[in-house]
């Protein structure tokens, strides 16, 4: 859908309603799901293993996490 925040090379794209992508360079790093995320029938199909999953309760907290998390990342990349 589109990008809605952005710090330097990192953004917070929307997927669909309550389904966010954290990126680094366009390359997909976490997952932000807030309550407004209806998951489709199957679930397995949107399970990646190798993408964090983090769960907030709004895009308010949603805009924290990305920050919190571009933050953490860029201080120690190899921890995730």
């Amino acid at each position: 859908m589109g990008v809605v925040r952005r710090i330097n090379e990192w953004t917070l794209e929307k997927i669909e309603e309550g389904k966010y992508a954290i990126k680094k360079r366009k390359e997909k790093k976490a997952e932000i799901i807030t309550n407004d995320y209806i998951p489709p029938n199957n679930p397995l199909n949107t399970l990646n293993p190798m993408i964090d999953r983090i769960e907030v309760n709004n895009f308010s907290e949603a805009e924290k996490e990305f920050k919190k998390y571009a933050k953490n990342y860029d201080q120690n990349p190899l921890k995730f």
